[in-house]
């Protein structure tokens, strides 16, 4: 991108003054702090899209728990009517 590149440029001319013992401008000193409010902005994005990540992958993982869970229910509701009918039967043969 090109604004990254001219920020770059003028950061690195930036630092060339501090390390001849130049004293900045106020323009410069500005500078430097938008690039790292610009820097840390660029962070703190990461981090929550990297925590966005985090939790839907969490969520998914229960999704996944829960379709599991349900399946087992169901079987577990045929198991039952099964029985059921089972016991039905005895107890119509047993009439």
């Amino acid at each position: 991108m090109l604004f990254d590149a001219v920020i770059k440029e003028a950061l690195e001319t930036i630092v060339k003054k501090i390390r001849e013992g130049k004293k900045l401008s106020d323009a410069e000193v500005l500078l430097l702090i938008v690039s790292q409010i610009r820097r840390d902005q660029e962070n703190i994005v990461k981090t929550i899209d990297d925590f966005k990540s985090d939790v839907n992958r969490r969520f998914e993982h229960i999704y996944d728990e829960i379709k599991e869970l349900r399946d087992e229910i169901k079987l577990l509701r045929q198991e039952v009517m099964s029985i059921k009918s089972d016991i039905i039967n005895v107890l119509k043969e047993k009439i």
